[in-house]
């Protein structure tokens, strides 16, 4: 193994109170270390509220290639219960892994626990700030609905613009889940699309499973038939429900080899049927083992039973047929041929400059979505992405570049740094 070091750091100005939750949004990006064992710097803007909470940097992140850790867990823990708020949970066995891919920060699979994952770094800073402000960077981003929306900043202080702004180095290739998924196209779908379930972390760092459009489900005694049952308040954002019929639709167009779903695979042998239908061996996908029960409720049987299955799940974002048979492949090509369920919509999309988005006012959880809008820039080169950050530009990035190391320690308390320690293979 090689550890690699990353120089991370924020504007110390932040306009944002930020808890997210979904896989894959990308709030930074994490340039590849270029030499063993090179190290560099965290940098994060001063917060009081995350001193007051008593977050303390990360001892060590164990992954493949970058990681930015935190114990999501314990924020969430901490937040929730200075903000009044839990959400339903079901605990899987597991341990959250990261991986950086091409500047983007993505959770592609889920490793079988092999030790305590409780290590995370966190914003901490001084308490001499007028009004309190927050970000965490997260690997799995913790609960949209944490917070009730104006009483949560009467509690903490917040600015009423609630706004982020990242940086990517790569653009997206579309918004189509079935056929778009990068890991730049995989972050911005988990802000605007939103499958049956989200994978979280639990009290102890361990991935757990928590309804999103499902709000609950049960499992068959023999282990093969998963039940979900979608939430009454589910909509898109033209208004139209959610239904069951989304979801299988979407399973069958994944099954469907002339669409070419990359991540089709993950549901071969598990699904009944469906790596007969993937690969034209006898079955349609008509035939795979995923029916609408009735307008809410989604069924899916198994080959055999799989307890990891809901965690297949929480990689899945819906598509809609009437849209998708109307618009064709130029579903996800634009923000007119699109629609979202997630919890912010995109507002505005200049390729390869800037995407902005917008809280979702029909989002089932909307009263408890903070954060008011986001800007993902596209910033390729390093060194601009790091200046657009001194110059207060974008609200969160990385370097490992020891100039720039050299530079902010000569910016004094304008910034805080930490060590944060990636293994790579």
């Amino acid at each position: 193994m090689v550890c690699a070091n990353g120089l991370f750091l924020t504007n110390p100005h932040p306009p944002v109170f930020l808890i997210l939750s979904h896989l894959a949004l990308p709030f930074f990006s994490i340039e590849k270390a270029t030499t063993v064992q090179e190290h560099s710097h965290i940098c994060t803007r001063r917060c009081s509220v995350a001193a007051s909470c008593g977050f303390r940097p990360a001892r060590h992140a164990r992954t493949a290639r970058w990681h930015v850790s935190c114990n999501i867990s314990e924020l969430d823990r901490k937040i929730r219960s200075t903000c009044g708020h839990a959400r339903q949970s079901e605990e899987v066995k597991g341990e959250e892994r990261a991986r950086h891919v091409d500047g983007e920060i993505c959770m592609p699979y889920l490793e079988r626990r092999r030790e305590p994952h409780s290590d995370y770094h966190s914003a901490r800073g001084g308490t001499g700030m007028k009004r309190r402000k927050l970000v965490f960077v997260l690997i799995a981003l913790v609960c949209l609905g944490a917070f009730g929306f104006d009483a949560a900043y009467a509690r903490t202080g917040l600015d009423k613009e609630q706004k982020f702004v990242y940086s990517s180095r790569s653009e997206i290739t579309g918004m189509n889940p079935l056929i778009n998924t990068t890991a730049p196209d995989n972050g911005v779908q988990s802000i605007i699309l939103e499958g049956l379930v989200e994978r979280v972390a639990d009290e102890r760092g361990n991935a757990i499973i928590k309804p999103t459009s499902a709000k609950d489900w049960n499992l068959s005694k023999d282990g093969t038939v998963w039940t979900f049952r979608i939430r009454e308040n589910a909509v898109w954002n033209d208004g139209v429900p959610v239904t069951a019929q989304d979801f299988v639709y979407s399973f069958r167009m994944m099954a469907t080899p002339e669409v070419g779903c990359t991540n089709a695979w993950l549901f071969d042998g598990i699904i009944l049927n469906f790596e007969e239908a993937h690969y034209g061996e006898g079955k349609k996908p008509q035939d795979i083992g995923v029916r609408a029960v009735d307008k809410k409720t989604v069924q899916f049987k198994l080959t055999k039973p799989c307890a990891y299955f809901p965690d297949l799940l929480a990689g899945v974002k819906p598509v809609r047929q009437d849209k998708y048979e109307q618009w064709g492949e130029a579903y996800g090509s634009s923000i007119d041929k699109v629609v979202m369920n997630g919890p912010f919509l995109v507002e505005s999309w200049s390729p390869m400059v800037q995407m902005t988005f917008v809280r979702n006012p029909r989002h089932w959880d909307a009263p408890n979505i903070m954060l008011q809008k986001m800007e993902r820039k596209i910033i390729q080169d390093p060194s601009t992405h790091v200046q657009a950050l001194i110059n207060g530009e974008i609200d969160v990035g990385a370097t490992n570049d020891p100039d720039w190391q050299e530079l902010l320690k000569r910016e004094g308390d304008r910034f805080k740094v930490m060590l944060e320690p990636a293994n790579a293979p």
